[in-house]
């Protein structure tokens, strides 16, 4: 469980990265922005994995 919950807050970090947000400053917006790029990065990995196969 553990392994989960650090795999999931990198991916949150990662956002925030990339977007230059401050995740102490985080909204419920920015959870529904988050929400969308992890779909869009769900996607695209099985896009990936299909065309490579």
């Amino acid at each position: 469980m553990r392994d989960a919950c650090r795999c999931e807050i990198a991916r949150w970090f990662e956002l925030c990265t990339e977007t230059g947000l401050d995740p102490l400053r985080a909204r419920k917006s920015h959870g529904d922005v988050y929400k969308r790029w992890l779909e869009l990065k769900t996607m695209a990995r099985r896009i990936s994995a299909v065309s490579s196969w």
